[in-house]
């Protein structure tokens, strides 16, 4: 009965997966969007703009509380635009998740 249940998971996975490709094999299903690379919110741009500064800066004059600080501003940075981001999530993922949740609970 064990070895049923995990292949009976193995097929269901493997069904899922194939879910996506039945798409890409027949193009008149799909539209076809082109992507252009979206330029960043202009307060996002000025904190990369304000890494590169600081990456490309010369450090060697700068005594040790100054790169401390830079430092520290670096970090918050990072950290800022972090929590800019978003995550994405594919929907057979999620689904593929859901089953096994289903079936292992």
């Amino acid at each position: 009965m064990k070895n049923f249940s995990w292949r009976m998971l193995f097929v269901l996975i493997l069904a899922m997966a194939s879910l996506d490709t039945g798409y890409a094999t027949n193009p008149s299903n799909k539209k076809i969007e082109t992507t252009t690379a979206k330029a960043p919110p202009p307060e996002v741009q000025k904190l990369l703009d304000r890494v590169y500064e600081i990456k490309n800066m010369d450090r060697t004059q700068l005594t040790t509380a100054q790169r401390k600080e830079l430092k520290n501003e670096l970090r918050d940075v990072k950290k800022e635009l972090r929590a800019v981001e978003s995550i994405y999530i594919p929907v057979t993922t999620v689904i593929i998740i859901l089953l096994l949740l289903l079936i292992l609970l």
